[in-house]
């Protein structure tokens, strides 16, 4: 969400990325059975249980990528949902907004991955909309 101050547009982030690092989707995801490691280009993975469990600081091998995500929830991505390892349930914000919301961006982790909250305000908000006076 992109948000009017008194001082210019500020993001205001309304969800949390689900990602292997976070402890909390790290208990989660090894509470349904699932393993978190490490690939070999430094990415965090969740991978469907194959037999002992991965050390966090070891590589993953290349047949165990084909059945890593680098996030912990997702719609598809069936083959890691029995047992259910990826979990499709969102964790939910309510939000009132206000007159002083300009626009909600909804992208994926591919967006967020490489842009901050910061980065995507800059380049959404027109320059016409930029100054004071808008």
């Amino acid at each position: 969400l992109i948000r009017r101050t008194d001082t210019g547009w500020i993001p205001v982030r309304l969800s949390e990325d689900h990602k292997p690092t976070r402890k909390d989707e790290q208990q989660r995801v090894i509470a349904a059975g699932g393993h978190i490691g490490v690939d070999r280009g430094g990415c965090w993975r969740v991978v469907k249980p194959r037999g002992a469990l991965h050390d966090l600081k070891k590589s993953l091998k290349d047949d165990q990528l084909r059945k890593a995500l680098s996030t912990t929830r997702s719609f598809g991505d069936v083959e890691l949902k029995n047992p259910p390892i990826i979990s499709s349930v969102p964790e939910i914000k309510v939000v009132t907004l206000t007159s002083d919301d300009c626009l909600m961006v909804l992208a994926s982790d591919g967006v967020w991955d490489v842009l901050s909250d910061a980065e995507v305000c800059a380049i959404t908000i027109h320059p016409d909309h930029k100054s004071e006076e808008s």
